[in-house]
């Protein structure tokens, strides 16, 4: 069974609302599906009854994540750091629930930092996988300025 803590990934904690989660492998279990995208052997597998939540204990600008054998249809909330949320959905994936299939998702805020996501896969074959989670800040162009510049004053330094 699958439990985080927050030293097993920096900055995020993986819940699911009922019962417990599974690293799973076997394209058996995802409805025919191939865990994650090429190259991926295993996904986080959960039902279609539970609801998978993403807390960040310091807000990010972005989160991205493959749904893996998606059923009729996805649904999800971000939760931002002023107290807003807002809902993201796939509409209606009917006709991708038929084996090898996923869906990406990749969420991005420029003006107000995520602190939570919660996703939840509704209907299909009771079973489905999440994966390839990516999440992280980008930085101010003023700060990446800053850090470019003093690469180059390092790498002078060390020239002379």
């Amino acid at each position: 069974m699958f439990t985080t803590t927050p030293s097993l990934f920096s900055n995020m904690v993986i819940t699911v609302s009922t019962g417990g989660a599974y690293v799973r492998g076997s394209t058996g279990y995802f409805g025919g599906s191939d865990p994650g995208p090429a190259g991926s052997t295993r996904a986080l597998a959960i039902t279609d009854d539970q609801i998978l939540t993403l807390t960040f204990s310091i807000p990010v600008d972005y989160v991205s994540f493959f749904d893996i054998d998606i059923s009729d249809s996805a649904t999800g909330v971000v939760y931002f750091t002023d107290g807003t949320s807002a809902i993201f959905d796939d509409g209606n994936e009917s006709n991708y629930n038929t084996g090898d299939s996923a869906t990406f998702y990749g969420l991005y805020s420029n003006d107000k930092r995520i602190t939570m996501i919660t996703f939840r896969d509704t209907g299909g074959d009771d079973a489905h996988g999440i994966d390839n989670i990516r999440y992280g800040v980008i930085p101010e162009p003023a700060t990446l300025a800053i850090l470019i510049m003093g690469a180059f004053l390092i790498s002078g330094k060390r020239r002379r």
